[in-house]
């Protein structure tokens, strides 16, 4: 039975998990085939259990209609063959040393013990032996050709088009370059359990921002579509993104930006401005008061704990910029009916929501 067949089956039984039928085939048979029990849990999918092959966990998070996030942890305790099946897709992970020879990509002379950046099409049929004692650690963002298109109205058709491009490359792993903004996006990803519309929103905007750097890493094809300029600004602007959606609370000043990117001040503003039409300041601030948000829906944080995980030394400091911004003061925006009005983005940042069963 193929994997497509094993998803229609599982939701002819009622199984009825928060993720399009086409997206689950990246997390299934790993669920399948090591006796998982998977459920929904906070909008999400997670999956954990232990059989005679071995015990391990999973965390799967659709964020568009061409978009799913998973992160899985796996111990084996025997050998074990696992087979998968996905459709043609872009995968971006980061992965322990044992999961890299798993993965179609040329590896390099060393690994990292932990979180290697691999960028890999993943469509087709595996049969993959694994073997007992290794851990099989990865976070990953899986996208379908689809999600390109919607990369064009954030990042504009050149980038877009190179995003695409990367899956018609081999794979391989990443060194240097965009690797630590790339892993910094994924740890992200792995750090939350949460499936609320502002988590999906942040996820989609880091993951959208690390496939953005390492689709204009390559600047010589950028010269064979004439696109050198564009790329330059794109990288730049796609590089202050990841620095701050990052770690939002603490994100580096507009000069620290500057200096980690290797260019002035002035042309760090100007560029990003003229890419987003927004400045870099307001930029960092908005992301800081979306986390705010976030942490306010949470009613077991207190308004002095959210200010403190926001990196606000004073609570009377997060409370004016909070009010400055969102029109609100912190009180007022958790027990109101708020407009997300910080929160809310155009059309082209709206997260994946679940619907109903009809």
């Amino acid at each position: 039975m193929t994997v497509g067949q094993r998803a229609n089956a599982a939701h002819a039984t009622g199984n009825d998990l928060p993720v399009d039928l086409r997206l689950r085939s990246f997390f299934e048979p790993q669920v399948e085939q090591l006796g998982m029990q998977a459920h929904e849990r906070n909008g999400g999918v997670f999956a954990g259990g232990a059989n005679n092959v071995g015990e391990g966990s999973l965390w799967a998070l659709q964020l568009s209609e061409s978009c799913l996030v998973v992160a899985h942890e796996v111990v084996l305790t025997s050998e074990f063959s696992l087979e998968e099946e996905s459709p043609s897709s872009l995968c971006v992970a980061s992965i322990s040393q044992a999961g890299v020879p798993l993965c179609p990509v040329t590896p390099p002379p060393q690994l990292r013990r932990e979180e290697n950046i691999a960028v890999f099409d993943q469509g087709g049929r595996s049969v993959n032996r694994l073997r007992p004692r290794d851990s099989f650690n990865s976070v990953a963002a899986c996208v379908l050709p689809g999600y390109f298109d919607g990369m064009r109205v954030r990042y504009g058709s050149a980038v877009a088009r190179r995003a695409h491009g990367l899956m018609s490359v081999p794979g391989g792993v990443r060194l240097g370059g965009s690797e630590p903004y790339v892993r910094a996006a994924l740890r992200s990803v792995g750090s939350v359990r949460s499936g609320s519309v502002q988590t999906r929103r942040m996820l989609a905007e880091k993951v959208e921002g690390a496939i953005a750097l390492l689709a204009v890493e390559d600047y010589e094809a950028a010269r064979a579509f004439d696109l050198q300029g564009c790329v330059d600004a794109a990288r730049l602007t796609a590089q202050v993104r990841c620095l701050v959606e990052a770690d939002p609370a603490h994100a580096p000043t507009v000069d620290q930006l500057a200096e980690l990117l290797g260019v002035s001040r002035a042309r760090l503003c100007a560029t990003f401005k003229q890419e987003t039409g927004e400045a870099v300041g307001a930029f960092a601030t908005r992301k800081r008061m979306e986390l705010a948000c976030r942490l306010l829906d949470d009613p077991r944080l207190s308004v002095a704990q959210v200010a403190a995980a926001t990196g606000y030394q004073h609570q009377s400091s997060f409370a004016e910029a909070f009010r400055r911004t969102t029109g609100k003061t912190p009180r007022q925006w958790r027990c109101g009916d708020n407009v997300r009005v910080v929160c809310e983005s155009s059309q082209k940042d709206r997260a994946f929501v679940p619907q109903p069963s009809s």
